[in-house]
């Protein structure tokens, strides 16, 4: 039976939208999970490595009018919440995606863990989230 984590792991960081915050990210998140607990190398950790990557790269593409990138990692309990935020007012639109373009990638991944992909508009001003959750009930040890 999978162990449950102890406490609720969180962290969350800004970047500057450049291309070199996209190996910043997925190093940052890399070191976070390994810490958390979900072993290096699984399938799991490589789906998180993914979503962040594909994740800040469209921020870093499409959200030019922002002035950082904020990413937020949770483990609590058995689900695994992947949160990256940009201050461009521009919508992400999750219909319609095209196989193999990077929302479409990252519901995938998502899918696969019975976890979800949704958008929110920031309440503070010009911006949105794109918010990934993986169920990992069986998923960790």
């Amino acid at each position: 039976m999978p162990r449950l984590p102890a406490r609720r792991h969180s962290r969350s960081w800004d970047l500057p939208p450049v291309h070199g915050s996209v190996r910043a990210a997925r190093d940052r998140c890399g070191r976070w999970l390994d810490g958390a607990g979900i072993v290096p190398g699984s399938p799991l950790f490589g789906a998180a490595l993914r979503v962040v990557s594909e994740l800040v790269s469209n921020a870093v593409l499409h959200a030019e009018l922002s002035p950082d990138v904020h990413v937020r990692l949770t483990l609590e309990g058995y689900l695994l919440t992947i949160t990256v935020r940009d201050k461009d007012p521009h919508p992400v639109p999750l219909a319609d995606l095209t196989p193999r373009q990077g929302l479409a990638v990252v519901a995938a991944l998502a899918h696969d863990y019975c976890g979800d992909v949704r958008t929110e508009l920031a309440a503070d001003g010009p911006g949105k989230s794109v918010i990934v959750r993986f169920a990992l009930l069986g998923a960790i040890e």
